[in-house]
């Protein structure tokens, strides 16, 4: 692994921002920009390349002092973040695939939160999202138009304690799974220091994709969840997305049993007994804010009460686009068991 010099000692360093690329030189030069425009004396940005043979490490040189770049094999996702954060001096760490974009005000609002909650605590947060595609545009149409109208439903700006750990041990004994809160992609995650000791290493074999389901889900079983209902990045879709546009593969078995071993640690870290399954977990956060377990806030949506028929209805759409991988994944179960 290769480190390029800091511009600050590692004790002024504050915030960190810890970028993950492999092949994104396409993409890269608009990340990092869209980090350098608001960095302060006391931020710092990390890209850990791996292993990319697309011309990704002439963009990152192009760049001086500004940037430390790590760079090693090839070994995927999970491997790179955890190189990231072990070469990150923050006491804040925000997480930034390299193929997507801070919004402009991104680090003065996740500074600002971060400034109200204890350090010493485990605490992590997510946020909104907008959409953008391989060009860096706005989805066009109404996948855009829908998108907005479910976003201003909710509550723009209004920070929400989601769960904290024993909470979720108890939800997760309780019902026999974990929640999936908030916008959980890698590049709306930020933690302190306190929660990134408790979450990472995590398990490199067979997590080369989706390494964000073993933070965002150890996260949850480790200390406090925040939500920001605000957009602060622009997630794009060109199509090669592993998250957004990845199937059942040869290495599931392998990163379900990683993770699930990974989780059944934090969980009984946190106080639970038993096993953690994440075939079973449930994939939005509506169903656990305000305190509440995914099985009660299901009760409450029958009371017809406009804000859970509002929930209800997303939900709805979630399950209509994520049917076909679920049928997928279970047909691809079926021929491996015949």
């Amino acid at each position: 692994m290769t480190y390029q010099p800091r511009m600050t000692p590692p004790e002024c360093v504050k915030l960190s921002v810890v970028i993950n690329n492999y092949n994104y030189a396409r993409y890269l030069r608009a990340c990092i920009d869209s980090v350098i425009c608001q960095m302060a004396s006391d931020t710092e940005i990390i890209v850990v390349d791996d292993g990319s043979t697309d011309g990704s490490l002439e963009v990152l040189r192009s760049y001086g002092e500004l940037i430390r770049v790590v760079v090693q094999r090839n070994a995927g996702q999970a491997a790179a973040m955890n190189a990231g954060v072990a070469a990150a001096a923050g006491e804040i760490l925000l997480l930034l695939d390299a193929d997507d974009l801070f919004h402009p005000d991104k680090i003065a609002a996740i500074h600002k939160v971060f400034a109200g909650l204890d350090p010493e605590k485990p605490a992590c947060l997510t946020h909104r999202f907008t959409w953008i595609d391989r060009d860096g545009r706005s989805l066009p149409g109404i996948a855009r138009m829908l998108r907005e109208h479910l976003a201003r439903l909710r509550s723009p700006g209004r920070l929400r304690r989601v769960m904290s750990a024993p909470q979720a041990a108890r939800t997760t004994a309780r019902y026999g799974y974990l929640a999936w809160p908030c916008e959980t992609r890698t590049s709306m995650f930020c933690l302190n220091r306190a929660m990134a000791d408790r979450v990472f290493p995590i398990p490199a074999r067979g997590a080369r994709l989706r390494a964000d389901e073993f933070v965002v889900r150890g996260a949850m079983l480790s200390g406090d969840f925040y939500c920001l209902e605000r957009a602060l990045t622009a997630y794009r879709d060109h199509g090669g997305n592993g998250w957004l546009h990845g199937t059942a593969s040869k290495t599931d078995r392998e990163f379900q049993q990683a993770l699930a071993d990974y989780l059944t640690e934090k969980y009984r870290a946190a106080g639970g007994e038993g096993r953690v399954d994440p075939e079973d977990a449930v994939v939005t956060y509506i169903y656990v804010r305000d305190d509440l377990s995914i099985a009660e806030r299901w009760r409450r949506s029958w009371r017809r009460s406009p804000r859970d028929l509002k929930s209800l209805a997303y939900l709805a759409l979630l399950i209509a686009r994520r049917t076909p991988y679920w049928l997928g994944r279970n047909a691809a179960r079926r021929l491996r068991h015949a």
